[in-house]
């Protein structure tokens, strides 16, 4: 019984791992225009030059969009999501090898 219950378990957890991992950069909503090179936001700026890093401001270099920040916590739970089910299978296939009865008698 407990075979037909880790395998839906492995499958949601290394599901939700990924997901997490692929979505740990995320962009807040409403941070208005930033810089390209280091994010800062450039929301009622007069200067054609970025105050923070000194990159000059065109519109290629000018993201309309909000910064992403990467969040930490979200990739270090989706790491162990995934990385949990999978070295438990590791673990498991090692244990039933050693119980597997030798095959010093096979040819």
């Amino acid at each position: 019984m407990m075979q037909f219950v880790k395998l839906p378990m492995f499958l949601a957890m290394m599901g939700l791992g990924g997901w997490l991992l692929m979505t740990a950069r995320r962009r807040p909503a409403g941070s208005g225009p930033h810089c390209m090179a280091c994010g800062y936001n450039l929301a009622h700026l007069e200067s054609s030059k970025c105050p923070e890093c000194g990159a000059g401001l065109s519109e290629d270099t000018i993201s309309d969009g909000p910064p992403s920040r990467f969040e930490w916590g979200r990739f270090w739970l989706g790491a162990l999501l995934v990385f949990i089910p999978a070295f438990w299978v590791v673990v498991d296939f090692g244990l039933a090898l050693m119980r597997a009865p030798s095959m010093s008698g096979w040819r």
